[in-house]
C-alpha cells in the first residue's frame, strides 16, 4: 500500500537483504546502503546514505524491524527513505530470507515458496485446554491441563503434508489458523465434516496449491527425520515476487 509521497509512515517488515557500497562523488567518499523489506503483502527497497547507516548497526538479514519515515520515487519503483528524526528499530527474528528447501538447514527459520503435493489424511485433531489452548494428557479416560487441572477438552487442528518447489521435497506440519487455511473450514466446521463424512472427505476439496510458508526446520527425533513446521502460510503475490526479483537483479547487477 505504500506510494510515493505518503509521509510519517510506520511499518514492520522482514529484513530479507542488505547491501552496503562504498563510493566516490566529486572527490568525496560516501556510502550507501539498500535494504530489501518484506511482509506477507509485498517488498519494498529502503535507502540509506551515509551517517544514516549507523541506524542499522545490529540488524541483519532475517529480523525483523519497525521503521518510520516517508515514501519517494525511485529508479526501480517506491523507496523506502528516514528523515533526522525518524527511526529503525529492531522488532524481532523475522521468518529469515527466500530459500529453496534444499538449502534448508535444522532449527533455520526460513521462507520458502512451494507447493502442496500432498496432505496425510490422518486425524487432524487433537485435545487442548479450553483455557490456555495447550495440549492435554489423557490419564485413566480423564484429560489433564498442566496448569488447570483437569478439564472437558476442546479441540484443535493439526494437518501434515509434503511440501515441494522443484529443489527438493520435505515433509511439513501445520497447525490452527495455518491448517484451517489448506482445508478451508474453521476446527468446529471440520469436526463437524468429519463426524458426518468421514476423514477422507475434509481432504478432498483441501486447498493445495502454491504458497508462500514460513517455517523453521526441526529434527523429529522419534521418527528420526526432519519437519518444515510452519508458522505462516501466506497466499503468492505476483506483485511481490516481481518486486523480489527485481530486487535480486538489482543487487547481482551492483555486485
Amino acid at each position: 500500500n505504500l506510494i510515493p509521497g505518503m509521509q510519517n509512515i510506520d511499518i514492520f517488515g522482514n529484513v530479507n537483504r542488505i547491501k552496503i557500497t562504498d563510493f566516490v562523488k566529486n572527490g568525496n567518499p560516501g556510502k550507501v546502503a539498500n535494504i530489501i523489506l518484506s511482509d506477507n503483502t509485498g517488498t519494498i527497497r529502503m535507502v540509506l546514505w551515509n551517517d544514516q547507516i549507523d541506524k542499522i548497526k545490529g540488524i541483519r538479514t532475517g529480523d525483523q524491524i519497525r521503521v518510520t519515515g516517508f515514501i519517494r520515487k525511485g529508479i526501480y519503483g517506491p523507496e523506502l527513505r528516514i528523515g533526522r528524526f525518524d527511526k529503525i528499530e529492531k522488532h524481532g527474528s523475522g521468518s529469515g530470507r527466500r530459500v529453496n528447501i534444499s538449502e534448508l538447514t535444522e532449527n533455520q527459520r526460513a521462507e520458502i515458496r512451494a507447493c502442496i503435493v500432498q496432505l496425510f489424511e490422518s486425524n487432524p485433531f487433537y485435545e487442548v485446554c479450553p483455557e490456555c489452548r495447550k495440549s492435554l494428557k489423557e490419564k485413566e479416560e480423564k484429560y489433564i491441563c498442566k496448569q488447570h487441572g483437569e478439564v472437558e477438552p476442546d479441540y484443535a487442528l493439526h494437518i501434515s503434508g509434503v511440501l515441494d518447489d522443484g529443489s527438493a521435497s520435505i515433509r511439513a506440519v501445520m497447525f490452527n489458523e495455518n491448517a484451517e487455511k489448506i482445508l478451508g473450514v474453521d476446527c468446529k466446521k471440520a469436526r463437524d465434516i468429519v463426524l458426518r463424512k468421514g476423514i477422507p472427505y475434509l481432504f478432498k476439496n483441501a486447498k493445495t496449491r502454491e504458497y508462500v510458508f514460513e517455517g523453521k526446520l526441526k529434527k523429529n527425533k522419534f521418527f528420526d527425520r526432519y519437519d518444515f513446521i510452519i508458522n505462516r502460510i501466506s497466499d503468492v503475490d505476483v506483485k511481490a515476487e516481481i518486486w523480489a526479483l527485481q530486487a535480486n537483479s538489482i543487487e547481482q547487477t551492483e555486485k
